[in-house]
């Protein structure tokens, strides 16, 4: 093994979705939309179209849900996941990445506050793919900038979404759970 790929919300970082759950739920209670399926490894563009037909109103949601997100996650104390703390001390000196649906700005916030914005190789963020989780674009994407094969890497993610993001890239991935 040569690098080891981690996502970020909810794999590096747990309190994230819950502070997704208090936003998205908060916000889609304020316009009357029934939230059918679970915000978990989808990026916001994607939740939103699946959602919600009214592309000005998604566009609208989006924009208050963002502003809400980033002043809560500004507030809020995160901590590293213990079980990737153990899986970083395993395996020190592999390479790392970075892989989320997460925005640049998002993304940046919460390494600064963990205090791991200079640890990894590569950070791939929603804005640096055309396709998103469940496509493995951003993983491949990881894979070509990190000058690796599928076979020199594990991945470690908590949705569905993403490990098969990952297996469709051809790249092992550990399912880490609550």
């Amino acid at each position: 093994m040569k690098a080891l790929l981690i996502d970020l919300d909810g794999t590096l970082v747990r309190e994230t979705e819950e502070l997704d759950e208090i936003v998205m739920t908060k916000i889609l209670k304020k316009y009357h939309i029934k939230k059918s399926i679970e915000f978990n490894g989808y990026n916001l563009d994607q939740y939103f179209n699946l959602l919600i037909k009214d592309k000005k109103l998604a566009k609208k949601i989006k924009k208050e849900f963002l502003e809400s997100y980033h002043k809560l996650l500004i507030k809020t104390k995160l901590q590293i996941n213990p079980e990737i703390v153990n899986v970083l001390i395993k395996n020190k000196g592999q390479r790392l990445g970075l892989v989320t649906s997460n925005s640049k700005k998002i993304t940046n916030l919460i390494l600064n506050k963990i205090g791991m914005i200079n640890l990894f190789e590569v950070v791939i963020t929603g804005e640096d793919v055309k396709n998103h989780k469940p496509h493995p674009e951003p993983y491949l994407k990881a894979l070509q900038l990190m000058n690796l094969s599928s076979s020199d890497c594990l991945v470690f993610e908590d949705s569905a979404i993403g490990v098969k993001a990952a297996l469709d890239a051809g790249i092992k991935c550990k399912l880490i759970g609550d």
